[in-house]
């Protein structure tokens, strides 16, 4: 078996028995245990993620034609989505670097937009299940709770992603385009100058 494969499969037994043991929790504190549940997924997510180092190239991170323009986005709210996460500073939380000029730097920031889309819809997938199990074991306590948890902390995030990509590929393909003429000119000056 390889390292990866071992430390992907480590890591979701480790999530795996934290959820089975701390599913009594949810009794006596329901909203601290749909916050500690959403960011064990994410945690657990990332890892996997970071793991394989996924090439994320699928068509899927392109937009579909009603996504264009970003429209359906502003109407759903991302505005104040991203006034509370400026607000609560969490890019800095984070450690996200703030974004320059620079092609490479542009391209690791469009591909860790990708990555972190991929993440958010896998804890999703993962988090629906468990919200459903926990809402039927208890009667339908904290529906609410677990609807307003995948909104927040993964739906909004993933609607970010899908909304600043295509402006962070306009600014690459510039870049690239830009860059390409200087590199086009230096070869037409040295090509006199010898």
């Amino acid at each position: 078996m390889t390292s990866r494969l071992m430390l992907t499969l480590s890591a979701t037994v480790a999530i795996a028995l934290f959820l089975w043991f701390s599913a009594s929790w949810a009794r006596f504190a329901i909203v601290p245990y749909i916050v500690t549940v959403n960011f064990a997924l994410m945690g657990w997510a990332w890892f996997v993620f970071d793991v394989h180092r996924f090439s994320l190239d699928s068509r899927w991170f392109d937009l579909a034609t009603f996504e264009k323009g970003g429209h359906i986005y502003r109407f759903a709210g991302l505005h104040w989505f991203q006034a509370i996460q400026k607000f609560l500073g969490w890019n800095k939380l984070l450690g996200v670097p703030k974004i320059r000029m620079d092609k490479d730097m542009l391209e690791r920031f469009e591909h860790g937009m990708r990555f972190g889309e991929a993440t958010h819809w896998v804890c999703l997938a993962v988090l629906l299940p468990i919200a459903g199990w926990s809402v039927i074991s208890q009667d339908g306590a904290g529906l609410i709770y677990w609807v307003l948890s995948a909104i927040v902390l993964h739906i909004y995030p993933i609607m970010l992603q899908r909304y600043n990509r295509p402006r962070v590929r306009r600014l690459l393909a510039k870049l690239t385009t830009r860059q390409s003429h200087l590199n086009e000119t230096d070869g037409h000056q040295i090509q006199i100058e010898s």
